[in-house]
């Protein structure tokens, strides 16, 4: 009897937030990419959009055209898939790249150092919204239409210390000071480089004071 009551009891209680990161496209907890995956279509109409789990080495770098979005809490690559990724670069296609950390080939040939204003990155503060926050911009004044986003300051620590000021553009801050977003060209195209993950999670694209950052 005591132990049907304990799974009674168990059944009803709440489910406890998941604040793990989990960028992919199918996880629905705050810190994962569900709604910005189903949202892709309408942000690029008229273009194919898929999830390509294939490794990077496979990918054909002379095939135009095909602009690919990497989100998760790292990105390195070795100097293999390095080459590959961004000689589809030099044939003109463009690449999104967010994360709070970089490291290997593709930091070294992007030549970007990423640092952090605390010791480490915490994406399980039970509280999201503390009394400290940063606020976030873009260069882009067409753009930055919202002077107001103001993002924990646990989530956006992470920002460039170097980049390669001969063929990189700043195109967002942190506080008007530290850079959290460039553009580096590479022959036709682009390398689009961001440092705060969080700020394209399920948990900031419900929030109507700060989904249009996205």
């Amino acid at each position: 009897l005591i132990t049907i009551v304990v799974i009674i009891i168990r059944l009803l209680q709440p489910k406890p937030i998941d604040w793990s990161e989990g960028y992919s496209s199918t996880e629905k907890k705050p810190f994962g990419g569900y709604i910005l995956y189903n949202e892709l279509a309408t942000l690029f109409p008229d273009r194919n959009i898929e999830i390509n789990s294939a490794p990077i080495f496979e990918l054909d770098p002379r095939e135009k055209s095909n602009n690919q979005i990497f989100i998760n809490s790292s990105f390195e690559i070795d100097q293999f898939e390095t080459e590959i990724l961004l000689n589809g670069v030099e044939y003109g296609n463009n690449v999104f790249i967010s994360a709070w950390q970089f490291g290997g080939a593709i930091a070294d040939s992007l030549n970007i150092r990423v640092a952090y204003s605390f010791p480490s990155v915490n994406p399980t503060i039970s509280s999201l919204d503390s009394l400290i926050q940063n606020q976030v911009e873009l260069t882009n004044q067409t753009l930055n239409q919202n002077p107001d986003w103001l993002f924990p300051v646990g989530l956006t620590e992470s920002y460039f210390a170097s980049f390669d000021t001969s063929n990189t553009t700043v195109l967002g801050r942190i506080d008007n000071t530290e850079v959290n977003f460039v553009r580096i060209d590479i022959g036709r195209g682009s390398v689009f480089i961001h440092t705060n993950p969080f700020l394209f999670t399920n948990n900031y694209l419900k929030d109507t004071n700060r989904f249009d950052y996205a």
